[in-house]
């Protein structure tokens, strides 16, 4: 939110931590390693990319206090009729490796949504509030939950599901993402 030139900032989120960077610096277009993984398997699908990113967010998920007291986890949702979605593969893996439960298939996106990378950031939040869903498990309330996501860019969309679920009850948001962008215009 804007007044004049002051903006105010509301975290929602407990904590946010990514991995890494995407990129080994802001002229080379090189990726870092964790990178590199995170776009492998993200565009091609790479099975072993996703099981070093699962090991790695499982090894990190393991060295943090706050994440190791997180009650479930959760993928930022992602519309029901997109194919493969790398957020959603993570989380299952994750889940697994840490022992909590995964509430990913509990939250289902319905309706229209437009592409949240296509519009300019003070429109990102919108794009995900136009969206109808419904989530099918157990109470949230009280429950600290971890979210997981491929990139973290700009933070909106973390910002939006840690709103919906603090609206749900919950009590932390945590946001574990593999990557976050150089910079938070580059969607690459």
């Amino acid at each position: 939110m804007a007044q004049g030139t002051r903006v105010f900032i509301r975290n929602l989120m407990s904590s946010s931590l990514a991995l890494d960077i995407n990129l080994v610096d802001n002229t080379s277009g090189k990726k870092t390693h964790t990178g590199l993984l995170e776009e492998q398997a993200k565009h091609h699908q790479d099975q072993k990319s996703i099981a070093e990113l699962v090991r790695i967010s499982v090894e990190t998920v393991k060295s943090i206090s706050y994440l190791q007291e997180c009650d479930v986890l959760m993928a930022v949702p992602a519309m029901l009729n997109k194919g493969f979605d790398l957020p959603r593969e993570l989380a299952k893996g994750i889940s697994t490796g840490i022992g909590k439960p995964n509430m990913t298939p509990n939250f289902l996106l319905e309706g229209k949504q437009g592409s949240a990378k296509a519009v300019d950031l003070s429109q990102k939040w919108d794009v995900w509030a136009s969206c109808l869903f419904r989530y099918d498990g157990s109470s949230l309330a009280r429950r600290r939950v971890m979210l997981v996501d491929d990139k973290y860019q700009s933070g909106v969309t973390m910002q939006f599901w840690a709103a919906e679920l603090l609206k749900m009850g919950a009590s932390e948001a945590h946001g574990l993402s593999m990557v976050k962008t150089l910079r938070d215009t580059d969607n690459q």
